[in-house]
């Protein structure tokens, strides 16, 4: 890594502030027209001057489907024309809401239906997704081929104006809709930039999709700074793809979530692959101390900057760590609260906890969402307004969070990660960094889970290599470092523990694990009846194994949302049963399963859930998880 700081150009000024997205982004690219502004995957490159007049083009389209002010489907492919679509819907003064390409068209059209939205934007070639998605919706085809012609009339864009419909499904898998606003965009990009400066020479990886709030930030911080953007849709390549795509462009920034640095970083060997990476981005998860070890090991210069943001208020604090630097806890502190913010960490019964003790983080700040779509009693539950005509208003983010005595701020999890053991709380991410810092434990998620006599008792999954003493050693050395209630019943020992489309540890698939042996621990029983041959060889297709016997562990060998849903629709094609997803994730063995599925013989599964499994080869580990999530509906 390099850290010289780049020419940031055209200087932010006041009027950028008090104007709208659009406005900066003109000024850009009236400023720089034949820089690069967008490259993709497949080597399509745009300048600013290019996007200007693509996106300028694609507004006057909008508006002549529908008003400013209107909500407009943004259907990405993470092209450069989806860069081009979002600007464009931006110019028109409406508010985009971003669907993937892969996700269930199902759980789009929901999306897209309760936006409001009677329009949508698209690349060509997605035209049919498109239709099965939102067949109300009439379609605004991006011509990144077209000529430049007379600019359309524009309509002006004011700071209060929607900028964008982001559907989260937070902690819950409710999907909520959060609005958020050009002031506030503007603000936190100019923001990010006192923190860390993006400029001209930079380029700046997206490997995330734009259905997810973080991606604003990547992209106005590309765009509204004259640095280049580069993407990439890691879901689909994967992490080793992503590593020589970053080195190949030579990326200078990028945004990436704790789990996917450390099977990113654990995975480079070659001293100095990455000579112009800057800054990496760490958020959406705590970030332990044996993750900076690691990217010390990697790197002699550049950052590594951890911090914590929400759809709901972007970027909240966030702290700068290069090679060498060292924390005293095992959990690495995202630092002070970031400009325009404010922090405090409050209690259950919504009281200030004194410093060092643990409590929700609440972020107080005039630049906070309007609140969420059609949704006033939710909005009303989250954000808390004094009345005082301040502007300013309080967001309860439901992130554990503890302020040390020295001003850092530490992010331990959700609330949900909270649970209570022998009558006493314990926090799921603390017993994670203790059980991450036994040699050779590579990754680890802990989970709660009641027993038959109602107990609650803790189990670990974790990811090992050669050097891992064993289950028993473990919980030995865990014995010494954590109190008895603190130390998991149960360890479970896997390849690569489940992720969710961003790269976040998928906790709820963990979580409806059973209590059977691992796969490896339990002898070979063949299947008995012709179901259980079915199932045994639907599992063995979608994990990847040569056979499956009707006692082995699915969990053990590899069972997660996308191979769960693979099993479904191969059990519908081969026996013509409907097979609801819980029941593989409640009964993942042959045998239990086969029982189970007696119960369905004749029964079909819901129509929705139906037409997404016939494309389930084409969905990807984000459709998997979005059709799980509408099984269990």
């Amino acid at each position: 890594m390099t850290d010289t700081v780049t020419e940031v150009a055209p200087a932010w000024t006041e009027e950028d502030l008090s104007g709208s997205v659009t406005d900066r982004f003109y000024r850009v690219a009236a400023a720089l027209p034949d820089r690069t502004a967008v490259a993709d995957a497949s080597s399509r490159a745009l300048t600013f001057g290019e996007l200007a007049s693509i996106s300028s083009g694609v507004a006057g389209d909008v508006l002549s489907l529908c008003e400013p002010g209107s909500k407009v489907g943004l259907l990405s492919d993470l092209s450069v024309g989806t860069i081009a679509g979002l600007l464009g819907i931006a110019a028109a003064g409406c508010a985009y809401v971003p669907v993937d390409s892969t996700e269930p068209p199902g759980r789009a059209g929901d999306k897209i239906t309760s936006s409001g939205a009677a329009v949508m934007v698209l690349t060509p070639g997605l035209e049919q997704i498109a239709a099965e998605m939102a067949p109300h919706c009439r379609q605004v085809i991006v011509d990144i081929e077209a000529k430049p012609g007379d600019p359309p009339a524009l309509p002006s864009v004011t700071p209060d104006d929607h900028f964008n419909l982001i559907f989260t499904s937070g902690s819950t898998g409710q999907p909520k809709g959060v609005v958020q606003i050009h002031r506030n965009v503007l603000f936190d990009t100019n923001a990010s930039n006192t923190i860390f400066p993006i400029g001209l020479d930079d380029a700046f990886g997206l490997a995330i999709p734009l259905t997810f709030g973080a991606s604003v930030s990547d992209v106005m911080g590309s765009m509204l700074n004259g640095a280049r953007l580069e993407l990439f849709d890691v879901k689909v390549h994967g992490i080793e793809a992503m590593a020589e795509w970053m080195a190949d462009r030579e990326i200078t920034v990028t945004h990436l979530v704790p789990t996917v640095i450390r099977r990113w970083l654990s995975g480079v060997h070659q001293p100095g692959r990455y000579p112009k990476m800057r800054m990496i981005r760490a958020g959406g998860e705590p970030l332990f101390r044996n993750d900076l070890e690691l990217f010390s090991s990697r790197f002699d210069s550049g950052y590594l900057r951890n911090g914590l943001g929400t759809t709901e208020t972007y970027l909240v604090a966030a702290a700068l760590y290069g090679p060498g630097d060292t924390v005293d806890t095992p959990i690495v502190p995202i630092g002070e609260p970031a400009p325009g913010r404010r922090v405090s960490i409050v209690g259950d019964d919504g009281r200030p906890v004194p410093d060092g003790e643990v409590g929700e983080i609440h972020v107080t700040s005039a630049y906070l969402s309007p609140g969420y779509w059609n949704d006033p009693v939710g909005t009303a539950a989250s954000y808390i307004d004094p009345g005082d005509g301040s502007g300013e208003r309080t967001y309860r983010t439901g992130d554990l969070g503890r302020l040390r005595d020295d001003g850092q701020l530490e992010h331990l999890g959700r609330v949900d990660d909270m649970v209570k053991v022998a009558g006493q709380r314990v926090h799921l991410t603390n017993v994670e960094t203790v059980i991450t810092s036994l040699v050779g434990v590579r990754e680890a998620s802990v989970a709660a889970k009641r027993d038959e006599s109602g107990n609650t008792r803790l189990v670990a999954y974790v990811v090992v290599n050669e050097d891992f003493p064993g289950v028993s050693q473990a919980r030995g050395l865990l014995s010494g470092r954590l109190p008895a209630h603190m130390i998991p019943s149960r360890f479970v020992v896997l390849d690569s523990l489940p992720t969710l489309p961003f790269g976040k540890v998928d906790r709820r698939s963990l979580a409806l694990r059973d209590e059977e042996d691992e796969a490896s621990e339990v002898e070979f029983r063949a299947p008995r009846t012709e179901t259980e041959e079915a199932l045994a060889a639907a599992a063995a297709a979608a994990l990847g194994v040569e056979t499956v016997g009707v006692d082995h562990d699915l969990f053990g060998l590899g069972l997660d949302s996308l191979s769960a849903v693979q099993i479904v629709a191969r059990v519908r094609g081969a026996l013509g049963v409907g097979l609801a997803i819980d029941a593989i994730f409640e009964n993942p063995t042959i045998a239990s399963l086969a029982r189970a599925l007696e119960g369905a013989v004749g029964e079909s599964a819901p129509s929705d859930l139906e037409s997404l499994l016939s494309d389930v080869e084409q969905i990807g580990e984000s459709g998997a998880r979005e059709v799980l999530d509408t099984g269990r509906r």
